[in-house]
């Protein structure tokens, strides 16, 4: 992550080229989310015209959920759509505080998104198995919470599995687990068991002598 400074490997320029492909028409590139020269290639831009602005993780204040960048990126624009469903729980200024200074939508994908989750967890057909990954327990803790009262089964996977397997004591090694949220862990494992949901986690693991791609 560029962690508020600019990366060149991390700039959204090469996605011009292949957005003005999508789009049929150009896309004209801004490297930058703010200031009065953003400001005027907007205002002198053709209409139906397009401009795709920066990677707004250069800003440092973008992660902290900066109410000042906020309203200097919000003056540029109308209308707010987040289509990025899995960053929606972020609170940065791009996927939360944009949404409260300006009328907000949801983007095609992130309403496919929303349609499915209330296929599975609405009226849903018995049983439902929900899957949940990715690295860390502290971002989905209340969704955890919340679907272990509404599913049958949820098989936990990816770096997560750890901190539910060493909330247990099985070691885990070097592999990365967020063991200060052990109790947090043991907690969610409790109420689906109050609710009858069964917790699956992985049995079998690969095993190396270090932490890198091509260990033993």
């Amino acid at each position: 992550r560029p962690k508020g400074e600019r990366v060149a490997d991390m700039s959204l320029a090469p996605i011009a080229g292949a957005f003005a492909k999508v789009l049929g028409s150009n896309v004209s590139f801004i490297a930058d989310c703010k200031g009065e020269h953003v400001k005027q290639a907007i205002a002198d831009l053709d209409p139906a015209g397009v401009i795709l602005l920066e990677n707004t993780r250069f800003y440092a204040g973008e992660e902290k959920g900066d109410p000042e960048l906020a309203k200097e990126i919000a003056a540029l624009g109308d209308i707010y759509v987040n289509d990025a469903f899995s960053a929606a729980h972020r609170k940065h200024v791009s996927t939360a505080v944009l949404a409260t200074l300006l009328p907000a939508y949801a983007g095609v994908n992130m309403e496919a998104e929303l349609d499915a989750l209330d296929k599975a967890l609405g009226t849903p057909e018995r049983p439902v198995l929900a899957v949940v990954g990715g690295a860390k327990v502290s971002s989905k803790i209340d969704l955890l919470k919340n679907l272990v009262t509404q599913v049958d089964s949820l098989a936990i996977g990816g770096g997560m599995a750890n901190t539910f397997l060493a909330a247990q004591g099985i070691s885990v090694g070097k592999s990365l687990c967020e063991h200060d949220l052990a109790e947090t862990a043991r907690e969610i494992m409790q109420v689906a068991k109050e609710n009858n949901c069964n917790i699956l986690l992985p049995v079998d693991v690969v095993v190396a002598k270090d932490f890198k791609a091509h260990a033993e």
